[in-house]
């Protein structure tokens, strides 16, 4: 619990920095170049173990969704489940419009999500359970919301949140959960981990 404080702390220390907004839009970007290739646009940061999941990630067995949705009050519902190592999952999500809700569950190992959501008043809800899980979510806007469920082990995910009045909830049970949360914005933010 000492490593996600220390770690929040950091990431909110740094909002105000230009550096940090270059390197938001950055991610922005790189994520929304999706046509060039969806599978490896998850990884922003490539550790030993986002480097193994990407390389099952491009695995003939792959299960993968892609979905773009442009406008307002759009909703994605998606549930992907793995039982084996080697058989990942992976959702790709953009949605571009105010309003927008995305719903996501993901039970086994090796599963991957990338979502971006450009807008405002937009909503991200996930239920995660298992082993060796990516996550990359990007919310560009005002009032944007993000409650997350996490039950596993060797997790990696990247939160960014841009714009004002961003809401971040997490509950989370098992060990090797490692995240990274940056809001960057003026007024009302909040996270929540427990």
């Amino acid at each position: 619990m000492k490593r996600l404080s220390f770690r929040l702390v950091l990431a909110m220390l740094f909002l105000g920095s230009a550096g940090l907004w270059a390197q938001a839009g950055n991610e922005i970007q790189a994520l929304l170049d999706l046509s060039a290739n969806q599978e490896e646009s998850i990884l922003l940061e490539n550790s030993g173990t986002n480097a193994k999941l990407l390389e099952q990630l491009k695995s003939t067995d792959l299960n993968q969704i892609t979905l773009d949705q442009m406008g307002n009050q759009n909703k994605a519902i998606v549930h992907q489940s793995s039982q084996l190592a080697g058989d990942p999952n992976l959702i790709t999500v953009f949605q571009n419009g105010d309003q927008n809700f995305v719903d996501i569950y993901q039970r086994g190992s090796e599963n991957a999500l990338n979502l971006v959501q450009d807008g405002s008043y937009n909503q991200y809800l996930s239920d995660m359970e298992g082993e060796l899980l990516l996550n990359t979510v990007i919310q560009d806007g005002n009032r944007n919301y993000i409650e997350q469920h996490l039950d596993g082990g060797n997790m990696n995910f990247s939160i960014t949140q841009i714009g004002n009045g961003h809401e971040y909830i997490q509950t989370e049970q098992g060990n090797g959960i490692g995240y990274k949360v940056v809001q960057n914005g003026k007024a009302g933010m909040k996270v929540i981990v427990k």
